[in-house]
C-alpha cells in the first residue's frame, strides 16, 4: 500500500497535471458561458418573437396588395387568403408568447406540436425535401409530443442547467479533452519510473505482479477522481447558476438511422457512467503498457494520443474503421454518445452499442493486462 500511496504522491505533487487539470475545469465553464449566450438567441421566447415580426410584415403586405389589386382579380384573392392566414398564425404567436411569458408549460407544447404538425405535413408533400430534413423534422415533433405528455419547463439546445448541460459537455467536448489529459497525466505517472530507460522502480522490495497492481490501481484512482471532480464541479456550478433542470427532461435515443425515441435524461446516466469507468480503466492499463514498452516520456505521450485518441476520432471518417467500430475499444470512450446510439448513427453501424461497448472494453482490459504480464516475464 506505501507503493500505492507513493505513486498517487507523484500526481498530487506535479504542478504542470494540476495546471492542466484547473484548466479543463475553466474551460467547461467557458462553454457553459458560451451554451447560456447562445440560448438566449435559440429560446422558444426569441422563435415566437421572430415569428411575430414576420408574421406583420406579411400582413402588411397583403393589406397593400388588397388596395392594388381588382377585387375580382386572381391576385386579389390569393391576397386574402395570404392576409387570413397570417392573422390566424398571428393570433397563435401572440397566444404562445403570452403562454411562455405566464409559463404555462402545457398550453406552449400543444401549440409548438401544432405547429411542427402542420410543418411536418408540408414537408413530407414536398418531393424535394431530403431524408435528413425529415428526420430532424421528426425528432423535433417527437421532442414535443414527449413535452405536451410531461410539461416541464422547457431548455434551449445548448442547454446550461445542471443535468443537461452535464450530459451536452460529457457527449460534445470532455471525451476527447478529458482523454488527452488522461493521456498526459499516466504518461507523466508511469514513465517517472524510467531514467534513461532503465527501470528505477525495480529497486522497490515489492513483488512485480504486485507493482503492476498498483500501478494500475494508482491510475484509475487519480483518472476517476479526476473525472468525478470535474464533472460534479461542473454540475454545481450550472446548478448554482441557471438551475438543475429536471431529471426528466427527454433526451434522444437513435434507434437506426431514421428512427429513435425520447426518454427522460435519468436512464442514460448509469449505463455512462459503467462505459466510462471501463474507459478509464482501458487508458489505464494501454498507458501502462506503452510506457512498459517505451520507457521514454515523449514516445508514451505520442503513442498514447495516436492509439487512443487518434484512432477515436478516426472511427468517425475513415470506412475501414467504421466496419471494425465495434470491436474497437476505442470506439466507446464516448460513453454518452454510444448509450444513446447518436456515435452508431454518425458512423451508420448499429452494433456500436452499450452491450458491445462494456465487451469490447472490458476485453481490451484483460488483453492489455495479460501483455502487461508477458511482458514482466520476458523482463525477469
Amino acid at each position: 500500500m506505501n507503493y500505492l500511496k507513493f505513486q498517487i504522491k507523484k500526481v498530487t505533487k506535479n504542478n504542470l497535471i494540476i495546471i492542466t487539470v484547473g484548466l479543463l475545469i475553466v474551460l467547461s465553464f467557458v462553454v457553459l458561458i458560451l451554451n447560456k449566450n447562445a440560448a438566449t438567441q435559440m429560446s422558444l421566447e426569441s422563435e415566437a418573437y421572430g415569428n411575430q415580426a414576420l408574421q406583420q410584415k406579411n400582413i402588411k403586405e397583403s393589406k397593400a396588395d388588397l388596395k392594388n389589386f381588382p377585387k375580382n382579380s386572381e391576385r386579389y384573392k390569393v391576397a386574402q387568403e395570404d392576409l387570413t392566414s397570417n392573422e390566424a398564425e398571428l393570433e397563435k404567436t401572440n397566444t404562445l408568447i403570452k403562454e411562455l411569458k405566464n409559463k404555462n408549460w402545457e398550453k406552449v407544447y400543444k401549440i409548438k406540436y401544432s405547429n411542427l404538425l402542420k410543418a411536418d405535413k408540408y414537408t413530407f408533400q414536398d418531393k424535394s425535401a431530403t431524408q435528413t430534413e425529415k428526420f430532424y423534422l421528426n425528432k423535433n415533433l417527437a421532442l414535443f409530443a414527449y413535452l405536451k405528455r410531461h410539461p416541464l419547463p422547457y431548455q434551449t439546445d445548448p442547454p446550461s442547467e445542471g443535468y443537461m448541460f452535464l450530459t451536452d459537455l460529457n457527449q460534445l467536448y470532455l471525451p476527447i479533452i478529458f482523454s488527452v489529459i488522461a493521456v498526459f497525466m499516466l504518461t507523466q505517472l508511469y514513465t517517472s519510473s524510467y531514467k534513461n530507460k532503465v527501470d528505477i522502480d525495480s529497486l522497490i522490495p515489492l513483488q512485480s505482479n504486485k507493482k503492476i497492481l498498483y500501478n494500475s490501481l494508482s491510475g484509475v484512482i487519480i483518472v476517476g477522481f479526476i473525472y468525478i471532480l470535474v464533472n460534479l464541479l461542473v454540475f454545481i456550478g450550472s446548478s448554482i447558476l441557471f438551475g438543475t433542470g429536471s431529471i426528466d427532461y427527454p433526451f434522444y435515443i437513435y434507434t437506426s438511422e431514421s428512427a429513435g425515441y425520447y426518454t427522460p435524461v435519468r436512464n442514460i446516466f448509469m449505463p455512462s457512467i459503467i462505459l466510462s469507468f471501463l474507459g478509464i480503466g482501458f487508458i489505464v492499463v494501454m498507458m501502462q503498457l506503452i510506457s512498459k514498452l517505451l520507457k521514454d516520456q515523449l514516445p508514451t505521450l505520442f503513442i498514447g494520443i495516436v492509439l487512443l485518441v487518434g484512432f477515436n476520432m478516426a472511427t468517425a471518417f475513415i470506412v475501414p474503421l467504421k466496419n471494425i467500430a465495434p470491436y474497437l475499444p476505442t470506439t466507446y470512450l464516448n460513453s454518452i454518445k454510444t448509450v444513446s446510439g447518436e456515435l452508431a448513427f454518425q458512423i451508420g453501424n448499429f452494433n456500436v452499442n452499450y452491450t458491445n461497448g462494456v465487451i469490447s472494453l472490458f476485453t481490451g482490459i484483460v488483453i492489455a493486462s495479460a501483455s502487461l504480464q508477458l511482458l514482466n516475464l520476458k523482463n525477469k
